[in-house]
This record gives C-alpha cells, sequence and structure tokens, in this order.
C-alpha cells in the first residue's frame, strides 16, 4: 500500500529543507558565499536540499516609467542569467528595488519575486519540511515570508555583523520581526549573538559555530624548513579587515630585525572598496619587500597556501566566525588574531594568540614569539581541537539536530 509522503514522520524519510542564501555561488561567481554553499552540500547527505537565491536589481526612475507607467508584473521576477554552480540544484532570480518610492512598495516586489521563484523550484509537487536561511537581511526576511504562506518552521544563521542603523525604517523592522519569530537562531559565535540580544530580542538560539572541511583541508605529510617565515591572511579590501594595522605590524616586525619575513595576502580583489588605498598603504608604510598580493585564488588551491605558510594572522575588527581561522587550524597552523568577535570561540593558547584590535604592535609581538619559538604548538593537536568542534561530521549532527526538534516542536 502506498503511503502518501504527508503522513510518514520526518524522522523516517529525508528531511526536505528550503535553503535560501543572501548570497551563493554561480558559475561565473564561483567563490560568493563558499560556506554556504559547503554547508548546503553537507546537510545533502541526510537532507533533500533546494536552493532558492534572490539578488538584488538596482534600477531608475527612468526604467521604471518605461515599463508602462510601472514595474509590470512580469518583471517582479525573472531568472537570472548567472545560474547557481552545480552540484546545489535551485534557482538563482532578479527582483527590483528602487530608491526614492516607498518601501512597502520594494517589499511588495521582493515577495512577489520569492514567491515566484518558490513556485518555479517546486513546480514538481516538492515542499519543505523547514526553510533555512543564511542571515537575516535578505535570507531570514525571506525566509519568514515563505514560511507564513506555507505554514513550515524556519531558522536563520546569522553570519553578519548585526547592525541594522543603516538599513531602513522598514527593513529594520521586517528583520527584527523575522528574528523574533523564528524557530530557531543560530548564531555563528558567542558576540554574534550578543549583538542580536541587544536589540531586545527574545528568540530560541543556539550557537553553533561554522563548519570546517576537514577532508579538504589536513595536515601536511612533512614540513620543510625555509628561509624566511610565511604568515598567511585572508581578507577582502574592507575596512573591517584593518589590513592597515597589519601592514604596521609587518613593519613593526622587520624594525626589529625579522627581515626574513613574507605576509601573503590573499582575496584583496574578491570584495570591498579599499584595494587601491590598501595598495598604497604597502608602499607608504615601507613594507612592499614583505608583503605578496593574490587578488583571487581558486578554492581548490588553498590548501596549497596553507601548507606553505607558517602561521595564520587576522587583524579584523568584526569578524562572524572566519572560515580562514578554522580552515588553517584544519592543517595544524597557529592563528594569531585580534579579538574580533569569533576569533575569541576557537583560539586558545593551545593554537594561537589573541591581541586588541588596532593594536599593531601586540600583532607584531605575537609574530616574533611564534617565529623564534617562543611560543611553540603541536599541530596534530590543533587539528583535533577545530575538527572536534568545528568538523563535517559534528557540524552535519549539530545541525540535524535542530532541524529535527525544531519540527516536532512545530507540529
Amino acid at each position: 500500500m502506498h503511503i502518501p509522503n504527508s503522513l510518514i514522520s520526518a524522522s523516517d524519510r529525508k528531511l526536505k529543507v528550503l535553503v535560501i542564501p543572501s548570497w551563493y555561488p554561480t558559475i561565473s561567481k564561483p567563490l560568493l558565499g563558499t560556506f554556504m554553499e559547503e554547508q548546503t552540500l553537507l546537510m545533502e547527505q541526510s537532507c533533500e536540499v533546494r536552493v532558492l537565491v534572490g539578488a538584488v536589481e538596482h534600477i531608475g526612475r527612468r526604467k521604471f516609467l518605461r515599463a508602462a507607467g510601472g514595474y509590470l508584473q512580469p518583471l517582479h521576477f525573472k531568472l537570472a542569467p548567472d545560474a547557481i554552480k552545480p552540484p546545489s540544484q535551485g534557482i538563482h532570480f532578479i527582483y527590483p528595488v528602487m530608491h526614492g518610492i516607498r518601501e512597502n512598495k520594494n517589499t511588495e516586489w521582493r515577495e512577489d519575486a520569492f514567491n515566484r521563484a518558490y513556485d518555479e523550484l517546486t513546480n514538481d509537487g516538492w515542499r519543505p519540511d523547514i526553510i533555512h536561511a543564511h542571515c537575516t537581511i535578505m535570507g531570514g526576511i525571506a525566509a519568514h515570508t515563505l514560511s507564513r504562506r506555507l505554514k513550515v518552521p524556519y531558522v536563520i544563521t546569522e553570519n553578519l555583523l548585526f547592525l541594522l542603523f543603516h538599513e531602513s525604517h522598514e527593513i529594520q523592522k521586517q528583520a527584527l520581526k523575522a528574528v523574533k519569530e523564528v524557530n530557531a537562531f543560530l548564531a555563528v559565535s558567542t558576540d554574534k549573538l550578543r549583538q542580536v540580544l541587544l536589540h531586545h530580542v527574545d528568540c530560541n538560539s543556539y550557537i553553533v559555530g561554522n563548519m570546517v572541511d576537514d577532508t579538504t583541508f589536513y595536515l601536511p605529510s612533512s614540513k620543510t624548513v625555509k628561509p624566511c617565515f610565511s604568515l598567511l591572511t585572508v581578507a577582502g579590501a574592507s575596512f573591517q579587515k584593518d589590513l592597515i594595522t597589519l601592514f604596521k605590524a609587518i613593519k613593526a616586525v622587520v624594525d626589529q630585525g625579522h627581515v626574513n619575513i613574507m605576509l601573503r595576502l590573499v582575496g584583496l580583489g574578491t570584495y570591498g572598496g579599499e584595494g587601491n588605498a590598501f595598495r598604497q598603504a604597502i608602499i607608504d608604510i615601507g613594507i612592499s619587500d614583505y608583503v605578496k598580493i593574490e587578488d583571487s585564488v581558486p578554492r581548490d588551491q588553498m590548501i596549497d597556501l596553507y601548507h606553505e605558510a607558517d602561521a595564520l594572522i587576522m587583524s579584523s575588527i568584526s569578524e562572524g566566525l572566519s572560515i580562514s581561522i578554522l580552515e588553517a587550524m584544519a592543517c595544524g597552523l597557529p592563528v594569531i588574531s585580534t579579538i574580533h568577535g569569533g576569533s575569541e570561540d576557537v583560539i586558545t593558547p593551545e593554537n594561537g594568540i589573541l591581541t586588541k584590535i588596532r593594536d599593531y604592535q601586540a600583532l607584531a609581538d605575537a609574530v616574533i614569539d611564534v617565529k623564534t619559538g617562543v611560543k611553540k604548538y603541536d599541530p596534530k593537536r590543533i587539528r583535533e581541537i577545530v575538527v572536534n568542534n568545528y568538523g563535517k561530521r559534528v557540524f552535519h549532527d549539530r545541525i540535524l539536530g535542530i532541524y529535527k526538534e525544531v519540527i516536532a516542536s512545530s507540529n
């Protein structure tokens, strides 16, 4: 006898999960939101997962007026020319946002687009048991809307700095409502949860961390002694990365006689508008001979950079829980980092050094301590700590457990 899926307990079949990331890798931008993609693919081991990715198209008044006096209904939703990168199954679509118009009109267009995109994605009758959004703006807001329509629970993972003052009043209201009514709020760090709670939001919350792919990132088979101490940093051209402090730290290290040092800066060309300023700062500070810039590195080549480095260094003002820190540790590297919000959850005296933000001398002193062997680390122990807390199997079971708990409490 055939039993309809609706009558089968979620514990007896694969859960169906609709993932709504705020950004996601596409064919032309394969490095965009790779951590969201990797977590999505991980959950496909035990769940049926589909992905709904909405991208903003900013339109001007002229385009608005050309559309027969308004943004025509068919234009509320259109497939993006750049498809989601395989093997993820999903839809990448575009919705309009117009400045200078009532914000509720932008909300109407966005909700219409997500509804149409969902209908397109599920035209075979597929229906989720749970919705998982990554980042409240805009994934969490969209998840809240679809959750009300479908009468299914939703969870939000927050990776971004949760400060709403730069958003419109309408978006602030929608974001806070999405978090207040969420079935489970998953913060990647203690600091991230603190930021949300400071908005007077009382929600069902978990601190889940991030996932490190411990099968892709592993200990090197051997480590050759090099004449130059190699530091690796992974950072976009963003103010919050505070690379000026890092550059000053490198200058301080060199000025103390440690000239056999090289900083490898990876990712400067991936995002952010401070790239030219950072390049000029390297020249002005006088460390051109000690910095090598690589604007972008393919994901599958990062393992080589970790294996070639002696330590990872970060100077950020604020982060969620840095994937780079987790990957470096999975490769056995000690981490020198500012106290930026996520680092405190993972860095201990066994695997690295924490310093105050914007304190270049403290960063320089930490580099010298690691370089000269004043601070010694066991690569195997560094890897063991991060894998036990954030490895694929642990992270998968953590998220799946939350899914099951949320679904059970919603029935």
